[in-house]
């Protein structure tokens, strides 16, 4: 059950870290999203779905960008497990009382990682400067 919990907590941390990467999308794909999308109540996929829609006519930045951002996503997602394995006695050991949700936890993590294993520190590491470029 715990590892449930650290699992959501995690795919919630992704959800805001999209932001950063989400950001030069959004710039790229501004005149399209204004110009195909302008009457899509954004949410729930449906911006994404008014694009692909108009995938015949979406500039190449707007693309390109999407694929960048997909990318990004990718490689998130295939490392939650991996954080989870590498970082479970860590989280235990110093963010116990930490709440999950609103990536509390990697921002625990990344507070205390002078204290973490090194293979811990690594994968905080990784991620923040996957988060930050």
């Amino acid at each position: 059950m715990r590892n449930a919990i650290y699992t959501t907590t995690l795919i919630s941390c992704l959800l805001f870290a999209p932001a950063a990467f989400a950001e030069g999308m959004v710039e790229a794909c501004e005149m399209d999203v204004e110009t195909y999308c302008s009457d899509v109540t954004p949410g729930n996929g449906r911006l994404a779905a008014c694009l692909y829609a108009h995938e015949d006519k979406v500039s190449d930045r707007c693309v390109s960008s999407i694929e960048d951002f997909a990318l990004q996503m990718s490689w998130l997602s295939g490392q939650i497990d991996q954080a989870i394995d590498t970082c479970i006695e860590d989280i235990n050991a110093h963010c116990d009382e930490v709440q999950p949700g609103e990536g509390r936890l990697f921002m625990c993590l990344k507070e205390k990682q002078p204290l973490l294993t090194k293979a811990c520190q690594k994968v905080v590491t990784e991620f923040e400067t996957r988060l930050t470029n």
